[in-house]
């Protein structure tokens, strides 16, 4: 265990949500042709091959595990995630969605109360309450009509929370090498199904843009694996929050797109509401980030 360093933790975190919102824009520059649902099977697949050195390196025993059902939850639950993580960037404002895919630290302890029997204190539902009043001054509702890709997001944000509770069920028994791998194997063959009705040839240009959505995103978790080599999550977790300001720049940079202030009255409440949850057991094991 590499010695603790915040200042190269806190680094190698800012330059992961980097990479993960540069690949949002491949995303979205890659989604006039390629559905959805095309993008996430080839971005696993792609992913599975860049993984195969790897998993060559470490042998076939090391994949030998007792805890297939785990995988198959953890896999099935990240790939909705990923699937409502790629509607929501071709379909609404790129800062909004990155901002909800922040409402993360709201429902884990939700979810690891109701699963694993995990406590929840004070602090951790201060932070909860702030978080979804941070999402409701986003969405105004009443004001403006809701629109139902908010609901896709925060399924997606679920989806996530179980994956994310199930790698920390798995965390004593299985090693990184078999959690990835596996999440990418299942993800892989189960997105393959909807290819029966959406099957397409990407061109040149398109294989190009997929090849580096799945460059930037192996890139960034392994920047994500050594920014918590560095520092824990609760030290250092509050720099997840850069995304937000990637997002807001990236899209406006591109697609000229705009935010009311309304929309950084939320972010306040929900960073604030992040660092509640985030911080509030600073012992707390830390768990592999999804994406």
């Amino acid at each position: 265990m590499p010695k603790t360093n915040l200042i190269l933790g806190a680094l190698w975190l800012v330059s992961a949500q980097l990479l993960f919102n540069l690949e949002s824009v491949f995303i979205r520059f890659a989604s006039p042709e390629l559905s959805y649902e095309v993008l996430v099977f080839y971005r696993n697949i792609i992913v599975l091959l860049l993984l195969m050195p790897w998993v060559i390196h470490n042998g076939i025993q090391s994949f030998i595990t007792n805890n297939i059902h785990l995988h198959v939850l953890r896999g099935l639950t990240g790939l909705g995630a990923l699937y409502c993580f790629f509607y929501t960037v071709i379909n609404m404002p790129l800062a909004e969605a990155v901002l909800f895919r922040m409402t993360l630290p709201f429902f884990l302890p939700i979810v690891g109360f109701l699963w694993l029997g995990e406590k929840i204190n004070i602090k951790i539902i201060a932070g909860i309450v702030l978080g979804f009043i941070g999402v409701l001054i986003i969405l105004r509702p009443g004001s403006t009509e809701i629109s139902p890709i908010v609901f896709v997001a925060l399924a997606g944000v679920l989806f996530a929370a179980i994956a994310r509770t199930a790698i920390h069920k798995m965390h004593n028994t299985e090693s990184v090498v078999q959690i990835v791998f596996y999440f990418t194997l299942i993800g892989t063959l189960f997105s393959a199904i909807p290819m029966f009705w959406h099957w397409v040839i990407p061109s040149w240009q398109e294989w190009g843009f997929l090849f580096i959505m799945a460059i930037l995103s192996t890139g960034a978790q392994f920047l994500l694996t050594y920014a918590y080599k560095y520092a824990s999550p609760a030290r250092i977790g509050t720099f997840n929050y850069v995304a937000i300001i990637y997002a807001t720049f990236l899209g406006w940079f591109f697609w000229g797109e705009t935010i009311e202030s309304i929309f950084f009255v939320g972010t306040f409440f929900i960073i604030v509401a992040g660092l509640l949850t985030t911080q509030s057991d600073t012992k707390k094991e830390k768990f592999v980030q999804d994406h």
